[in-house]
């Protein structure tokens, strides 16, 4: 594929929210040759103009020149789509992460310093990078965005959904994350009506706004995910990547993923790595990530990756269970799950069955 700008590869991070994609993310953005973008589609999507949003949706593809403009809105730097941390960077060697993080905590308190935000921190021309893009909010059109935009690669990123779930009803009790709504589950439902296990379901509007929150998110995260493992043929390289398999050694794993990205293992990731899987929030406010611990990108002795033993109900695991056991049995995701309760043991003597 033709590149454009001064982007030598575009790298797309995809994966149903709470799977732990900020944290994934970060590690590659840790790398000095590397440009992030947090989802620059649903956060900054204005700035692309509104034909050029809806061709990149919808297309399937994008001109010349609609490709060019789409990479000089990607290559620029907004407050909305970078999250701290930040790192030090090759193509801004000048500037160290904490004036960034500065710049960027006035800038977020006061949108009149959004613009100097920018032109300090775009890339400037004539420096090759690695554009990094992370979205989760969707998989609807996702797959015309990538091809619109002529990604290199992508990687999915698929955590076992007792942990997913988990986190959003820790995220709900918290106040920190809302339950879906009847109309968001009633949109939902018409952007995948087509999807065959919505089908298969036969859900209509007042069942989905019926279902309870642990089992509708059980519907979603296997539609979604299965419409990210369709969306690898869409002709980029492409990578799943288990997260419960990915934490067990995290050094090699993001070692073995630069190489497939085809970056090398600088010492700043390595560094990161052992950082944010070592200890807690960072102390002082230059150093901590965005927000609060429940969107922290750091994974340090009080991170317990089996908390969903404790936040969900017997219930809630056989609902979720009915729902996604099918790919996560594919995908082998119960490896991690030392104790297989009962009602997973009938689903399997059921396939066995059949």
């Amino acid at each position: 594929m033709a590149r454009a700008c001064d982007i030598s590869q575009l790298i797309f991070v995809i994966g149903f929210p709470r799977s732990g994609t900020t944290w994934f993310s970060n590690l590659i953005n840790s790398h000095p040759n590397t440009i992030y973008r947090h989802e620059v589609f649903g956060r900054q999507y204005g700035s692309f103009g509104e034909q050029l949003f809806r061709r990149l949706k919808f297309a399937g593809g994008l001109s010349d020149e609609d490709y060019r403009v789409a990479l000089g809105v990607l290559r620029k730097a907004y407050v909305a789509t970078d999250r701290p941390p930040f790192f030090r960077k090759r193509y801004r060697s000048r500037t160290p992460a904490a004036v960034q993080k500065l710049v960027w905590l006035v800038a977020n308190a006061s949108p009149a310093f959004a613009p100097l935000y920018t032109h300090l921190f775009t890339p400037p021309r004539g420096s090759q990078a690695t554009l990094v893009i992370k979205e989760t909010r969707s998989s609807i059109n996702l797959d015309s965005i990538i091809k619109g935009v002529r990604a290199d690669k992508v990687v999915v990123l698929i955590r076992h959904p007792y942990a997913v779930i988990a986190s959003h009803v820790v995220g709900h009790s918290r106040g920190t994350l809302q339950p879906t709504t009847a109309a968001f589950r009633r949109s939902w439902l018409e952007h995948h009506a087509g999807c065959a296990y919505v089908m298969r379901l036969g859900l209509t509007e007042e069942a989905v706004t019926a279902l309870d929150e642990a089992e509708f998110l059980a519907i979603w995260w296997r539609v979604q995910n299965e419409n990210y493992l369709n969306m690898r043929s869409v002709g980029n390289d492409s990578k799943v990547v288990l997260y419960d398999e990915f934490l067990r050694d995290p050094v090699r794993n993001i070692e073995a993923l630069l190489g497939f990205l085809s970056l090398d293992f600088d010492v700043q990731v390595r560094r990161f790595v052992l950082q944010s899987t070592s200890s807690g929030m960072r102390s002082g406010v230059l150093e901590r990530d965005a927000s609060s611990d429940y969107y922290s990108v750091y994974r340090g002795k009080e991170f317990d990756p089996n908390r969903w033993r404790s936040v969900l109900t017997a219930g809630q695991r056989e609902s979720i269970d009915r729902h996604t056991f099918a790919l996560v049995d594919v995908l082998g995701l119960n490896r991690w799950i030392e104790e297989a309760p009962a009602h997973q043991e009938r689903a399997i003597g059921g396939m066995r069955r059949t």
